[in-house]
């Protein structure tokens, strides 16, 4: 009878687990919908232009070539691929992911035994944002500040510091993300008191982009507050979700707009349709 008692109170405790389980797994529906790797980074060396696929390169000016040596080919912002996913419980919200790859060398001093990572960003954005804000005009330079939230920002650091690394392979990189947003989305979701909490969910995406003829031109930045550029008549920084620091002389865009100006540094490019379907096709 005591076995019969027991077999029964581990049965109704599984069956709890189990139902507790299955409503967390089915608390939000992640779909992937969009997603582009066509990405060309351009930099500007020394009035040279110099450009490779994934990644803004470091290049030796003396040598005039690229420095491979290091960091085993890597460029500075290596950003690999561009993604989207909707949450059914959420239609009117859009996950934007900005995906890098990266790596160490276990023992660096010799340059041995490398290992690669990748690292994924993740953003919040409304739809109704997107579609009112983006406008794509043919050889016109565009700034838009897009309200945005951080998934992943639990200490409250600064927005650059909002990223998860993965240590895994490239074929099953597109599954750890997805894990790791639904991991996150039940905590995005839940009301938080503190003031780390809150800002994570205001901040906005800077969009600086120049569509010409089938590609487009562009830099993404996060700011921790929106910025009016006809206000600002000083240079500032901000950090991009496309790359590490850029210059922005706010003064020259809204005086001269003009995109050998404003990106005379550097600049990623993509053909436009797959780059508007990552924003707008949704």
């Amino acid at each position: 009878m005591k076995n019969l008692f027991k077999i029964l109170i581990f049965l109704f405790i599984t069956f709890l687990f189990s139902v507790g389980e299955r409503k967390n797994k089915d608390l939000y529906t992640i779909s992937k919908i969009n997603s582009f790797s066509q990405i060309v980074g351009w930099n500007n060396i020394q009035g040279n232009w110099k450009s490779k696929e994934n990644k803004i390169v470091f290049w030796d000016s003396i040598r005039d070539e690229e420095k491979l040596y290091g960091r085993l080919g890597l460029g500075n912002s290596n950003i690999i691929d561009i993604s989207t996913y909707t949450i059914k419980q959420h239609p009117n919200l859009i996950l934007i992911s900005f995906t890098y790859k990266d790596g160490f060398y276990r023992y660096p001093s010799i340059r041995e035994d490398w290992t690669n990572t990748y690292e994924t960003k993740v953003i919040v954005v409304e739809k109704i944002n997107l579609i009112k804000l983006l406008k794509f005009d043919d050889k016109k330079l565009s700034l838009i500040d897009l309200p945005v939230g951080l998934l992943d920002n639990p200490q409250g650091n600064s927005p650059q510091e909002f990223s998860v690394s993965f240590y895994t392979s490239e074929d099953e990189l597109e599954e750890q993300i997805l894990n790791y947003i639904k991991s996150k989305l039940p905590i995005y979701f839940q009301p938080k008191e503190s003031d780390y909490w809150f800002e994570s969910k205001q901040q906005y995406l800077k969009i600086c982009y120049y569509k010409s003829e089938n590609t487009i031109q562009y830099m993404i930045g996060l700011l921790p507050k929106k910025t009016i550029v006809s206000d600002l008549k000083e240079i500032d920084w901000f950090e991009t979700v496309t790359g590490d620091y850029i210059l922005i002389d706010y003064y020259d865009i809204s005086d001269n707009p003009n995109i050998s100006e404003y990106m005379n540094y550097r600049y990623f490019e993509s053909p436009f349709n797959e780059f508007k379907k990552i924003f707008l096709n949704n």
